[in-house]
């Protein structure tokens, strides 16, 4: 009897020394892979995408975990503009008899997301349908580090989300393979794009389904890699939480793929330093009057006749309802672009008759203050402001006249005084021009003017003297 328990405590005992071990091995497979791919900061990570994958009987499930130690972003909407932020995209071909099927979802550091799918002629064109109708598609972009400050190093961003099948012709037939890729787009440090298929390499490729690598729809549960471009997606009957956190325990048994980033140039944006009274050497002209609403907020409507956008370029944050000079949000991200692309002076383009000055032209000037204002109290980097005035509003006049003078600097006036003089420009002395420097202001095109001569110019000067301290024009 002695024995027999003995060896009944002894295979006890055993048993709690595999468990243990299990345990241990288990604990360090979670603390060496899943704990690091999801909190180690981003030199430890180094620049590799990892992107998981698996599907129940109701979605297909796709998470990405992205280091970027200079997060980018202003995409913040459904069908915005993500594809010019950091992001990530997943492109899917769905075959099926009738004609596959393919689709790009591409989803911002910032939150917004993006869905384009293929048209009967293979064109890409946006769809919002998977998220207006009675069931949507789940997703979350939740980042790690503060976007759009080159003033700190951040370590990255999470993609997580759940497509339902029906989106995608049905529940999968197990065993077959669809078409795959996942592209990550690049801004900040480095603008580009990095795709796990390695012959998606241009912009222009990433719409080629044909470049794109496979995922194959696996019955198993099994912890496996990508293959070369084929990609095992399992089922796991458990429904992971979509909420941007890629918690270990819903992604355990998912698939795995990693790519590359290319490593960021080694140049990093200095602090924001003082710039009032700085001497520019870049300056662009900002125009401001752009309504995406209709009549009667006034400045000029973003969207033409036949339902296009109105300007030449396309919008960053694309064409909609928030590209408006009424939105301070909207002067936010303006401000952003421009001290990315390192322009040291602003002109607004600001037309002074009564109707602009009553609808558009001082309200857009007085958001863009406010934005000013807020770089300022964050230590952030700021352009300095001068001014464009458009001459269509002294259409007819003549300049040699008092009236026309008066009517003119009027304009200036009103311009400077809806603006913080600590935001001033000032251009320096310029001997080769024979210029004192001072403010700059731009005039708009002479065609409109009945005439002019250069007295209206020197009493701008003298009038702009008594009123701001003795300022000077430029």
């Amino acid at each position: 009897m002695s024995t027999q328990a003995e060896a009944k405590t002894q295979r006890a005992q055993t048993k709690t020394t595999i468990a243990f071990v299990l345990a241990f091995m288990l604990a360090c497979l979670f603390s060496q892979d899943w704990a690091g791919a999801l909190r180690l900061p981003a030199e430890q990570l180094g620049l590799q995408v990892r992107v998981y994958a698996q599907w129940n009987q109701q979605y297909l499930c796709l998470a990405a975990k992205v280091p970027d130690p200079m997060l980018t972003g202003s995409s913040t909407a459904p069908m915005s503009a993500p594809e010019h932020d950091d992001a990530i995209e997943f492109s899917l071909e769905i075959p099926a008899p009738q004609g596959a099927s393919a689709h790009r979802l591409i989803v911002s550091a910032a939150g917004g997301m993006i869905l384009l799918t293929r048209d009967a002629r293979g064109e890409w064109r946006p769809d919002s349908s998977w998220v207006t109708g009675p069931r949507t598609l789940k997703f979350v972009s939740s980042p790690d580090g503060t976007l759009n400050n080159p003033s700190d190093e951040d370590v990255g961003f999470v993609v997580e989300c759940a497509i339902p099948w029906e989106f995608l012709g049905g529940e999968p037939a197990v065993g077959k393979d669809i078409g795959f890729n996942v592209v990550c787009w690049l801004q900040g440090d480095d603008e580009g794009l990095a795709s796990w298929s390695p012959t998606v390499r241009e912009p222009q490729h990433v719409g080629d389904a044909a470049r794109w690598g496979r995922m194959h729809i696996s019955p198993g549960s099994t912890l496996a890699k990508a293959q070369g471009t084929r990609f095992p997606c399992p089922f796991v009957a458990h429904m992971p939480f979509i909420d941007g956190k890629l918690s270990a325990n819903e992604w355990l048994a998912a698939g795995i793929l990693e790519f590359d980033k290319p490593k960021p140039s080694p140049h990093r944006a200095a602090r924001p330093a003082e710039r009032t009274g700085v001497v520019g050497t870049l300056l662009a002209v900002y125009r401001y009057d752009w309504q995406a609403h209709p009549a009667p907020h006034g400045g000029t409507s973003l969207w033409r006749p036949d339902g296009f956008p109105n300007t030449s370029d396309q919008p960053k944050e694309a064409a909609g309802p928030w590209y408006s000079y009424e939105l301070l949000d909207w002067h936010r991200q303006q401000l952003e672009q421009i001290q990315r692309a390192g322009i040291d002076i602003i002109l607004p383009e600001y037309r002074g008759d009564e109707k602009a000055r009553r609808t558009w032209a001082r309200i857009g000037l007085d958001r863009l203050a406010q934005a000013l204002k807020e770089r300022r109290a964050n230590d952030r980097g700021y352009p300095l402001v001068g001014m464009m005035l458009d001459t269509k509003a002294l259409e007819g006049l003549d300049l040699k006249s008092a009236e026309a003078k008066q009517r003119l600097y009027g304009m200036v006036r009103d311009f400077f005084l809806h603006l913080p003089r600590e935001f001033w420009a000032e251009l320096g002395t310029q001997p080769r021009q024979q210029s004192a420097g001072g403010v700059p202001v731009l005039l708009g095109e002479p065609d409109t003017l009945a005439d002019w001569d250069g007295s209206f110019l020197s009493y701008c000067q003298e009038r702009f003297a008594e009123d701001f301290g003795g300022a000077r024009l430029a």
